[in-house]
């Protein structure tokens, strides 16, 4: 397995992540579908949204097949936000898999969305506590779909083939975020299967 993104977010408080370069010297690029949206890095080296409007970022690494794990650390700072690790993004349309802590529902939630439709396909119920960071991963093999909290399996296998093109690995958001509120990504990475 080789890893195709991977990024700390270390960089100076307040840097736009599209300003920013990754550790492995690859870019983020803000997905066409959420430009109203912007994220940029917190004093504590974590990526943070600045807005109530949904956000979706792209790493440039490409992936050598549709087969890849996304992983990121999810931070809690408090308890705000709903925080995806995404997969499969089509650059071009709102499609992409996404594994996410759903604020609203106290849950951890496996999403995909086509054409900008949104359906849920899994939760998992857990309260979050703050000043802990969740290693939340996003595995895609096939038509295979699972999301692990802290290496442990919550939600799936889900089948599904609504997404079958390879994409981009990006995080995504739709809560603002101060460097003392809701929550934040680390440690982000993207592995070819």
């Amino acid at each position: 397995m080789a890893t195709f993104a991977n990024d700390t977010f270390t960089d100076t408080s307040g840097t736009a992540l599209a300003s920013h370069t990754a550790d492995d010297g690859g870019t983020w690029t803000e997905h066409a579908s959420y430009a109203t949206g912007d994220a940029v890095i917190s004093d504590a080296n974590r990526a943070r949204t600045t807005t109530g409007n949904a956000t979706s970022y792209y790493h440039s690494g490409v992936p050598n097949s549709a087969d890849y794990s996304v992983k990121a650390d999810i931070h809690q700072v408090s308890a705000a936000g709903s925080p995806a690790i995404v997969g499969r993004i089509d650059t071009a349309a709102n499609t992409m898999y996404i594994a996410r802590y759903s604020n609203p529902d106290a849950a951890w939630e496996l999403l995909k969305i086509v054409a900008g439709a949104s359906s849920s396909l899994g939760t998992f119920a857990q309260v979050l506590s703050n000043g802990v960071a969740y290693a939340l991963e996003l595995q895609i093999i096939g038509d295979q779909l699972r999301v692990y909290v802290d290496s442990v399996l919550r939600i799936g296998p889900i089948t599904d083939t609504a997404i079958t093109a390879a994409g981009k690995a990006g995080i995504r958001n739709n809560s603002t975020a101060s460097t003392t509120t809701a929550r934040h990504w680390d440690n982000f990475s993207a592995v070819d299967h």
